[in-house]
């Protein structure tokens, strides 16, 4: 007999309230932090938002095989859980401010009671199979009902258990994101329970839930986004069109190699020109319906000619691109966020490879000043959408580049400048910084960046050196200023540093001349250098101010060297 598979899109509400889930042993811990269940509490907030709460929000697949009269769950048990202590929080909330009917609609969904007339034992409806300790936590939360005491629940941390812990601190976090005085928790539970979606796949049979469990995964946690896009469109295309299309959308896919989410969210923000608020697959639904005639075809053929595209500029397959601008788009790689890709190839897209040299050097510096000055992700998304907006609008490159009221020249350069001046070590950027330092210091005609798997930062003067003998400062106050500041930062890569790098200047200029790899770097080579026996205060503090004065004029002005 053939064994089914069911699927449904359920609500939050239906989900729970018609289900008794186990995590069974063979899982893996609870691995959700605090950042996780913040983003996760933000975005459904940002959604109820949206339409006043009229839109659904799609929070991605629950793969289970149904085993008595409990749904074992095989995919989705981090998003599951966090649900879960959701629920437990606004339950207690609830009780707390004596709104019955909504405390006992949660405990419901949280804990069955005993019901002889149904033959129902008192459970806790959610059963964790993974770790004694971890069980015992959930079945006290079941009944738990006290928002005074989560820290209390501390006792469990001591055992030393991942899971446990991150519940635990999961827990604090949900109540503190509700306590905030925007949240209104009763419109929040009311979106929360009915317009939040999943789709639950669920079998009887333990082959054909690992065989889905499996196709998932392999293909990356987020990919159902990709899988529902790609049913709209294909569904939206003729019956004698549909294989081809669905080549063609395989060979993104496997382009791509798991990370189509990814080439999905550079595509749609060249197309809206706007900050995402919705998950992947939401923001595309809304843009297909106010852009119907995009759906199918077209929108299969633009992103095969995004990819192309993502080859030749991204990937740097275009021998027709100038080597300084492929190692400008290197560097770039190590901003924080990838967000700059869509207008890069945005530009392309539109005007090929005119004055395409002069559009990145100009780009790379607007975008690079949002990210040292440290902008938030919605001030730097702002900032691309505009260059998205300008790209469209200009009829050739001359008009966009001329344009001196183009965000590509708002330059904040007195924020630019305190940034610099600033301890860099650390920061996300710093790597950056540094090659951009590397890209001005030297010609980039003829030789090509590499794409760096070891790159590391090493201080000259060290974070911690072995004797202070060896480096003779006389004001080491004044010297802690610069210790991890630009003018003592270079780049090495991570063998060498590891080895040498608290020693004293003297060794570590003698070692790493015999090592001709340093030749890789123009600046380091400035600092270890044969004919320099000391490295003092003063050459730090020169070093400094002209690096600083490069990164402010986006070329090298003079030398310190």
């Amino acid at each position: 007999m053939k064994k089914e598979i069911d699927v449904e899109n359920n609500s939050l509400m239906k989900l729970f309230s018609e289900n008794n889930f186990t995590i069974p042993s063979y899982q893996r811990q609870y691995v959700w932090n605090e950042e996780n269940t913040k983003e996760l509490l933000q975005d459904i907030f940002e959604a109820s938002a949206e339409n006043s709460g009229e839109n659904e929000y799609f929070l991605g697949s629950l793969v289970c095989q149904r085993v008595g009269d409990s749904l074992e769950v095989l995919d989705g048990q981090q998003r599951l859980t966090t649900l879960y202590l959701i629920f437990h929080v606004m339950r207690n909330l609830f009780l707390k401010h004596d709104d019955t009917s909504y405390y006992e609609a949660l405990d419901e969904l949280l804990h069955q009671k005993e019901n002889k007339a149904k033959k129902l034992k008192e459970r806790n409806k959610f059963n964790y199979e993974i770790r004694k300790d971890v069980k015992d936590l959930f079945d006290k939360l079941a009944t738990h009902n006290d928002i005074n005491e989560i820290e209390s629940f501390n006792d469990f941390k001591i055992k030393s258990n991942i899971s446990i812990e991150n519940i635990i601190n999961n827990l604090i976090e949900i109540q503190k994101y509700f306590s905030k005085k925007d949240i209104n928790i009763v419109e929040y539970y009311d979106y929360l329970i009915e317009q939040v979606k999943i789709i639950t796949i669920t079998t009887e049979d333990l082959e054909n839930a690992f065989r889905i469990f499996s196709v998932l995964n392999n293909r990356g946690i987020q990919l159902q986004n990709a899988d529902l896009i790609k049913a709209d469109n294909i569904g939206a295309i003729e019956n004698d069109s549909k294989i081809e299309y669905s080549l063609k959308w395989e060979d993104i896919e496997n382009y791509f190699d798991g990370d189509l989410d990814r080439y999905l969210s550079i595509v749609r923000l060249i197309l809206v020109k706007e900050k995402a608020k919705l998950n992947l697959y939401s923001e595309y639904k809304n843009y297909f319906e106010k852009n119907s005639d995009i759906k199918g075809t077209i929108f299969i053929d633009k992103l095969d000619k995004y990819k192309e595209i993502y080859e030749k500029v991204i990937k740097l397959n275009d021998n027709k691109i100038s080597n300084k601008t492929k190692n400008l788009l290197t560097i770039m790689h190590y901003l924080p966020h990838n967000d700059w890709i869509s207008a890069v190839m945005s530009y392309y897209y539109k005007f090929g490879n005119v004055k395409f040299d002069e559009f990145i050097e100009a780009f790379d510096y607007m975008a690079s000043t949002d990210n040292i000055i440290g902008y938030d992700i919605t001030t730097k998304i702002k900032d691309i959408s505009l260059i998205l907006s300008e790209i469209d609008k200009s009829k050739s490159p001359d008009e966009l580049l001329s344009n001196e009221k183009s965000v590509l020249y708002d330059i904040d350069i007195e924020e630019l400048e305190h940034a610099l001046k600033q301890n860099i070590y650390r920061k996300r950027v710093s790597k950056y910084i540094l090659l951009k330092i590397e890209y001005i210091s030297r010609s980039n005609d003829d030789v090509q960046i590499g794409n760096f798997q070891k790159l590391t930062i090493e201080h000259i003067y060290p974070q911690k050196p072995k004797d202070m003998k060896d480096w003779d400062f006389e004001n080491e106050v004044e010297l802690d200023k610069y210790r991890n500041k630009i003018g003592n930062l270079v780049l090495l890569n991570r063998s060498k540093n590891s080895s040498l790098s608290n020693s004293s200047f003297v060794n570590k200029n003698d070692k790493y001349n015999s090592n001709e790899s340093i030749d890789i770097f123009e600046e380091t080579k400035k600092v270890y250098n044969p004919n320099r026996s000391e490295w003092k205060l003063d050459d730090i503090i020169k070093r400094q101010n002209t690096l600083i004065k490069w990164l402010i004029n986006n070329k090298k002005v003079e030398d310190w060297a």
